[in-house]
């Protein structure tokens, strides 16, 4: 016996019926054509009793098509570019800039600086940045795991004098949010740099080093 209002289960488990069957490609394509024809009606009817819309429509389909022609694109040059300014981010607009500073005559490197006990290497990172550029920058470091290193041995004359063999350097990637240099301090000059000019100004070793994180 079945109790009223109740349905009888279909013997077809882990099937659909037959009204949930996904239509055929032929049923999709006449429900397509159906639904424009349903636009294209409703559009000769809206023309017939407005066509003042349908005028107002063509007008401003005009104008975009004059403004479209009439669009010049901004210059990818500067006036920094021009005048040759590296210590300006207002230049080499479609390519990323890298701050490097130059220690001594003619070592250029990443902000940088010994990572004591107490610290990280990840919060020496940023200590490094403002301790030579100020507090004004602020970076956003991605990740808190170094992208390269560099292994580097002194001369045996440095080894002798400062009983060290060499140093490791450990590079991590910041990206700048905003904020300017307000006063160098422990290196003598700064310059914004694309990925190619690094490899004018950094030494072989330290630019081989960090040329496979460069973005």
């Amino acid at each position: 016996m079945r109790r009223r209002g109740t349905r009888r289960r279909s013997s077809r488990r882990g099937r659909f019926p037959s009204r949930f069957s996904p239509p055929s490609a032929p049923q999709v394509r006449a429900r397509v054509l159906g639904l424009m024809g349903g636009a294209m009606r409703a559009l000769r009817f809206f023309r017939k009793r407005s066509p003042r819309f349908f005028f107002l429509l063509r007008i401003k389909g005009d104008l975009k098509q004059a403004k479209q022609k009439d669009f010049v694109p901004a210059k990818l040059t500067t006036a920094d570019d021009d005048a040759g300014n590296l210590q300006s981010l207002n230049r080499k607009l479609t390519q990323r800039l890298y701050l490097t500073v130059r220690r001594g005559p003619k070592a250029w490197l990443f902000p940088q600086r010994v990572t004591p006990d107490s610290e990280t290497m990840r919060q020496s990172a940023a200590t490094a940045v403002k301790a030579m550029t100020g507090t004004d920058l602020d970076c956003f470091f991605l990740g808190s795991a170094p992208c390269a290193h560099l292994e580097h041995v002194y001369p045996k004359e440095y080894q002798e004098k400062n009983d060290v063999y060499g140093t490791k350097v450990f590079f991590y990637r910041a990206q700048l949010l905003g904020g300017t240099v307000e006063k160098l301090r422990q290196a003598e000059e700064y310059r914004w740099l694309t990925a190619e000019e690094l490899g004018d100004v950094f030494s072989k070793d330290y630019y081989a080093a960090c040329r496979d994180m460069l973005l």
